[in-house]
């Protein structure tokens, strides 16, 4: 306190309130360093469930991860715009209204209800639209929601700034911290990696089934029975284009390949129009194995999937 005459002291300042430029960038790299720690721990979680889907590599793997980046970075922006800064505001304005503190519990309990009224409307307008949800769904929207706002909102509320620069810190320490877990885990074999099943012939000899009726069976002798199996004509971009069923006969191999992921069955069935792909992959787990074919373009993720029911 500044001395204004002797005995006499300026009476202090009240603390000026954080406004919405201060809150901004402080909520926005809260929100950039939790999408950041979920990718990473996605990403490690990715590793350890099978994935069909087509990838892109070189130049063009560069360019689209940075159009991700573009949106995930306009998505964040957005969020901090409309919805993290305002809700902060309105925590510090609604605690004024009523004569309490603006602490962290009165905040998180705005967060609360803005979320559970954000559920209600958009749930109830689903509801409308296409019937009503599993109640347990709406409570994951909850917590998600939650997840997702309660900290980068109570970031804003306590903003500082230099708060931003600290909170991208504690975020890099955090991903390097995941990073450095998951590395552990993967290489001391406490979590695997996926791996399709390593069969043979004799594991292929079963029937198989798609789960809609469609069934292929697969004898020990390479005779292979085709029963509605479903196929699609070349060019197919989707499950519903091109169409047909297959019913037949004809012989079947298994091809070892290079280790688990270089194997296939190859398949010939004949008086289909049009007849099933002569070549399968073969993924699922060694306890439930499948096969499955692309439709469409091989860099996307749509599969035709047999499940095996028998040996």
């Amino acid at each position: 306190m500044a001395q204004i005459w002797p005995g006499w002291y300026e009476p202090p300042k009240p603390a000026k309130a954080m406004g919405f430029g201060t809150m901004w960038p402080a909520a926005m790299a809260m929100l950039a360093a939790e999408a950041v720690l979920a990718g990473t721990v996605g990403i490690f979680a990715g590793l350890t469930q099978e994935n069909t889907e087509g990838g892109y590599g070189g130049v063009l793997g560069i360019f689209m991860l940075g159009i991700l980046l573009a949106l995930l970075g306009a998505v964040c922006a957005l969020l901090t715009t409309a919805v993290v800064v305002p809700s902060a505001l309105l925590a510090r304005w609604t605690a004024r209204r009523a004569g309490r503190a603006d602490g962290w519990a009165w905040c998180l309990g705005v967060v609360a209800a803005l979320v559970t009224t954000a559920v209600a409307v958009i749930g109830g307008l689903l509801a409308l639209a296409m019937g009503p949800a599993a109640p347990l769904t709406y409570l994951v929207w909850w917590l998600a929601l939650m997840v997702l706002l309660a900290p980068a909102t109570l970031t804003a509320r306590a903003a500082q700034v230099a708060t931003a620069p600290r909170v991208m810190a504690f975020g890099g320490v955090g991903v390097l911290a995941v990073v450095v877990v998951g590395a552990v885990l993967f290489a001391t074999g406490t979590v695997r990696a996926y791996q399709p099943p390593r069969l043979d012939s004799d594991a292929m000899a079963r029937t198989w089934s798609d789960g809609h009726g469609g069934t292929l069976r697969l004898a020990s002798d390479g005779a292979a029975y085709a029963r509605d199996l479903r196929v699609y004509s070349e060019g197919t971009r989707d499950y519903d284009d091109r169409l047909s069923h297959c019913t037949g006969s004809g012989r079947w191999s298994y091809e070892a390949g290079h280790g688990a992921r270089g194997q296939k069955l190859s398949l010939d069935i004949r008086g289909c129009d049009p007849n099933p792909p002569g070549q399968w992959e073969i993924g699922g787990t060694q306890g439930k194995p499948s096969i499955y074919y692309f439709v469409g373009d091989p860099d996307s993720d749509s599969t035709h999937r047999l499940t095996g029911v028998s040996g």
